[in-house]
C-alpha cells in the first residue's frame, strides 16, 4: 500500500506570526501576549484575545495541517504553556485554563480534501528554513495540504495578466523546462510567514505583474491547488494523464487518496521521473485509459486478492469493476 509518512505541521518562531485558520474564512496574527483573529478576505479584525503570561521563551506557532488548527506554545515564568486555535474556539491545553469562542463562520462551508502529495523531501518544518531553502519540492506539499481545507475554487482558472497565468500557460503547453521557474516566481509572490497568502505587495517585491489578477486570498489558494495537481494528474477526454508535466526537479514522489471525476480512488509513486506503482480502487464499472509518460511502453495490472494479471500498452483502455482494487507495476520503457 502506498502511504506518505510525513505529517504536515510547519512551525514558526517569528513574532508576530500570521497564518490562515484552516476550515474557516478566518486568519490569525499571533503574538506571545495576544491573539488577533481577523477575516482573511476583508482583513477586518474580529477578536483580540490577551494571553496573560508576559514574554515567552521558545515561542512557537504550529500550523497543524493534519488536524486543521493552530497550536501555540512556549515557556512562561511559571512553566510550559500550550493552547490551540480551531475554527470554533481558542482553548488552553497545558498551563492555561482558558476557553474563548471565535466569531461564527456563517459565510464558510466546512470542507476537507484528504489528498496528500509528497516530492520526497523530509527536512525539518521550520518555516524560516523552508523559505530560506526555497525548494518547491519541499514547499508545494504544504500549500497543497493547506488548500485541502477549503472548498474548490469556482473563480476563472486562467487569471489573465498575472504570474499565475504565465505558470498556467507553461503547464498547458507542456513547457516542462519552464514550469519550475514559473512556479518558483509565483511562489515568491504568493506567500509570507506561515504560508499566509499575500496578494497586494508584489510590486514591492520587484514583480511587474501581480501574482493573481482577480482572486481572493482563498481563491488564490485554490488556484495553487489546481496548478499543483495538474503537474501529476490531469483528466482529459482521451484518458487520465499521470505525471503529465513533471519538472526534472521533482524526480520522485507520491500521491495518496486522490479521487478521479468518476469517484475512483488512486494512489501512486514515481522514482527517477518514471512511474513505479499505481493503485486504483474502482468506484463503478468503467473503462479507463491511463496515459503515462511517453517513454513508458507497457505495464502490468494485477487485481488485488485475485490471480488475474494482464499486461497493457500505454494508452490502452482498461476495464474496471466496481469495488475491485487494481495494482499497476512493472512499468517498462
Amino acid at each position: 500500500m502506498i502511504t506518505i509518512a510525513t505529517r504536515f505541521r510547519p512551525f514558526s518562531h517569528s513574532t508576530p506570526t500570521r497564518c490562515l485558520l484552516p476550515a474557516s474564512s478566518l486568519a490569525a496574527c499571533i503574538w506571545p501576549a495576544q491573539v488577533q483573529i481577523f477575516h482573511s478576505g476583508t482583513q477586518e479584525r474580529l477578536l483580540e484575545c490577551p494571553v496573560p503570561f508576559g514574554p515567552l521563551k521558545q515561542f512557537s506557532v504550529t500550523l497543524d495541517l493534519e488536524q486543521g488548527c493552530i497550536v501555540v506554545s512556549g515557556f512562561a515564568k511559571n512553566g510550559y504553556i500550550r493552547y490551540r486555535i480551531t475554527n470554533k474556539e481558542i482553548v488552553g491545553e497545558k498551563g492555561w485554563d482558558f476557553k474563548q469562542s471565535l466569531p461564527e463562520n456563517d459565510d464558510f462551508q466546512i470542507y476537507k480534501n484528504n489528498e496528500r502529495l509528497s516530492f520526497g523531501c523530509h527536512k525539518a518544518q521550520d518555516v524560516a528554513a523552508i523559505w530560506r531553502r526555497g525548494t518547491l519540492g519541499e514547499i508545494l506539499p504544504f500549500i497543497y495540504a493547506l488548500a485541502g481545507w477549503y472548498p474548490q475554487n469556482t473563480e476563472a482558472v486562467k487569471d489573465e495578466g498575472s504570474l499565475f497565468s504565465e505558470a498556467y500557460a507553461a503547464i498547458q503547453e507542456h513547457a516542462v523546462n519552464e514550469v519550475y521557474e514559473k512556479l518558483h516566481t509565483l511562489m515568491q509572490a504568493s506567500f509570507e510567514q506561515l504560508f499566509f497568502p499575500q496578494l497586494l505587495r508584489t510590486s514591492l517585491l520587484g514583480f511587474h505583474v501581480p501574482a493573481f489578477a482577480s482572486a481572493s486570498i482563498l481563491g488564490a489558494l485554490q488556484k495553487w491547488r489546481s496548478i499543483i495537481r495538474s503537474l501529476v494528474l490531469q483528466e482529459k477526454e482521451d484518458g487520465i494523464h499521470m505525471l503529465p508535466v513533471l519538472p526534472k526537479e521533482f524526480h520522485c514522489g507520491r500521491g495518496v487518496d486522490f479521487f478521479l471525476q468518476k469517484g475512483h480512488k488512486i494512489a501512486f509513486e514515481w522514482t527517477k521521473k518514471a512511474m513505479r506503482t499505481l493503485f486504483v480502487e474502482a468506484a463503478c464499472d468503467d473503462i479507463c485509459s491511463f496515459i503515462f509518460p511517453k517513454d513508458t511502453k507497457q505495464f502490468r495490472v494485477r487485481i488485488v486478492d485475485e490471480e488475474e494479471v494482464h499486461t497493457y500498452l500505454n494508452h490502452a483502455p482498461i476495464p474496471l469493476s466496481k469495488g475491485k482494487k487494481y495494482f499497476f507495476d512493472r512499468f517498462e520503457k
